[in-house]
């Protein structure tokens, strides 16, 4: 509530500034109020989401020409042909993001780029229908809605007022959300965002698309507003300007493009950015969702009793993952029961990291089958995956750091669906006992308790099988005793399969036992049967 009072407080001082500016101050002050909302929605794809493109040119301008030249040559009433600017941007993003996406980086950047010249010089070669670079005039007719002319300056503020006050309303909203949730964590890690269950390419597509929307928004009111069409306005400086705004005033605020445009804006005056600047505020954080207080409850001890027989829940067959010339996997099988507390163990090398990433689906098999739960899984990507039941936690921390504790497993939670998602994440919280870290950055937690945050995100998945990849690795021994509690407090409901270097924890924990070598199954069985087997002890064990 106070960041919404706080954003309402600046709009009603944004719309008091029309009564105590002199009258030709106006002009200046609604150009500066349609830039900021330009700079919204290149910060919603750069800010918050983390893509950095060359190509908002396109949005901008594609929504400028799309306005003004059906009512320049389509005969339409400015106000139809004013709403066909927001379509226009998101829907050249939506086409852009569909081919640029696939890419990542810099190649990112570039395809991005050429889009925008690509459309620059369509403007210039169709110049008899475009104007060419010098573009073209709209009549005082043509800025007409109604009874408002946006050729009058006061009128032209109150629209541009209306207009930005939506942007930055419905920024603030997005953040606020789940979905804007999600958005921040594809910035902060999309590895770990794909592996809590989220399609983060249709993420980042929603994210260009919304970002478009606003940009062909502002150019449309733009170019409505200031009577001119200008080829200028698709070319590549007004693709780097936005970078620049943002960078200037720090990604990932809602007030920022606001502060940066009016900085900026009267040095334009002087002929740094003629007639054009906009930027963002301070502070390279986002405006994530406020925590809720979680509280500890404690965990089960119980010890496990001996394995009996239980129904395959998880199936591979003839796995093969070779890069060059090394076999990281060749040829294994795998079965794991449901119910079950399962190591793999192996030395280094052995192909237990690929296995995983196999299994998980961080990995593509190059042959064999994965059937899970009776369905066969070896195509379908690893967010797929999480959505039949399989969570996993890195073997190298893995969190989103500028984020809280909470938010970090309400992401995961989120995911199933959840109807209480504050209660849902306190209770993950609460059963790896950081009920009280709740509200602390993820980035600031030492190192064993983001190894607990790990195990959290993929107990809040609500998970069939639960893989854990060196999960005691940074612990302390007493942090190594509540996790094995915890552990053993999971089964029969949540099968583990647990990939640990500590041979007390896995002789401990562990009900069955895979043991890989070079990339094959070396030796199958209880802890009893391995540590008997001497091919165990030969290649593993050193006896």
């Amino acid at each position: 509530m106070r960041m919404l009072a706080l954003h309402l407080a600046v709009l009603a001082g944004i719309a008091a500034l029309q009564f105590v500016l002199p009258a030709y101050h106006h002009t200046n002050a609604a150009r500066i109020l349609v830039l900021a909302t330009y700079a919204i929605g290149f910060n919603i794809a750069f800010g918050y989401t983390g893509l950095l493109s060359l190509g908002h040119a396109l949005f901008f301008a594609g929504g400028m020409y799309a306005t003004g030249l059906l009512i320049d040559q389509g005969g339409w009433q400015p106000w139809a042909a004013l709403l066909a600017g927001p379509v226009a941007g998101g829907v050249l993003a939506a086409g852009v993001g569909l081919l640029a996406l696939r890419t990542a980086g810099p190649a990112f950047m570039i395809v991005t780029l050429m889009f925008a010249q690509a459309f620059h010089l369509a403007i210039l070669y169709w110049g008899r229908f475009t104007g060419g670079d010098e573009g073209f005039t709209l009549s005082g007719a043509a800025r007409r809605i109604g009874p408002f002319d946006l050729a009058d300056p006061t009128t032209r503020y109150g629209a541009a007022f209306l207009l930005f006050a939506a942007a930055m309303l419905g920024c603030l909203a997005l953040v606020r959300s789940r979905t804007g949730r999600v958005l921040i964590a594809v910035r902060e890690n999309e590895e770990r965002t794909r592996m809590l269950g989220y399609d983060t390419f249709r993420a980042k597509l929603l994210a260009l698309a919304l970002s478009g929307l606003l940009s062909g928004a502002a150019g449309a009111t733009y170019g409505l507003m200031f009577g001119y069409v200008g080829g200028s306005f698709a070319a590549i400086q007004y693709s780097i300007l936005p970078l620049i705004w943002v960078l200037l005033g720090g990604a990932g605020t809602v007030l920022g493009p606001l502060l940066g445009t009016a900085l900026l804006f009267y040095p334009d005056r002087l002929g740094l950015f003629r007639h054009h600047g906009v930027a963002v505020r301070g502070g390279g954080g986002a405006d994530p969702p406020r925590p809720l207080r979680a509280a500890r409850a404690p965990g089960s001890s119980a010890r496990l009793r001996p394995p009996e027989p239980a129904m395959s829940l998880l199936e591979a067959r003839g796995l093969v993952r070779h890069f060059g010339g090394l076999r990281a996997i060749d040829g294994v099988d795998f079965d794991l029961a449901a119910g079950e507390i399962h190591a793999l163990i192996g030395p280094n090398g052995a192909g237990k990291s690929t296995l995983v990433g196999l299994l998980s689906g961080r990995i593509p098999a190059q042959a064999g089958t994965i059937r899970f739960d009776g369905r066969d899984i070896t195509r379908l990507p690893a967010h797929a995956r999480v959505g039949c039941g399989i969570a996993y936690a890195f073997q190298i921390t893995s969190v989103f750091p500028r984020l809280t504790t909470f938010d970090n497993v309400a992401l995961a939670v989120q995911r199933t669906g959840a109807r209480d998602l504050a209660a849902a994440t306190e209770a993950a919280l609460a059963r790896v006992g950081l009920s009280g870290e709740a509200g602390q950055l993820a980035g600031t937690l030492s190192y064993g308790h983001q190894r607990l945050l790990e195990i959290a995100m993929g107990l809040a998945l609500a998970p069939r099988l639960l893989i854990l990849d060196e999960p005691t690795q940074g612990l302390a021994s007493g942090e190594i005793e509540s996790f094995m509690t915890l552990v053993r407090s999971l089964v029969p409901e949540v099968t583990v399969l647990l990939i640990e270097h500590n041979m007390e924890v896995v002789m401990d924990l562990a009900q069955r036992i895979t043991v890989l070598n070079a990339g094959r199954v070396l030796a199958r069985g209880t802890p009893a049967e391995i540590q008997a087997d001497r091919a165990v002890q030969a290649a593993y064990l050193g006896g």
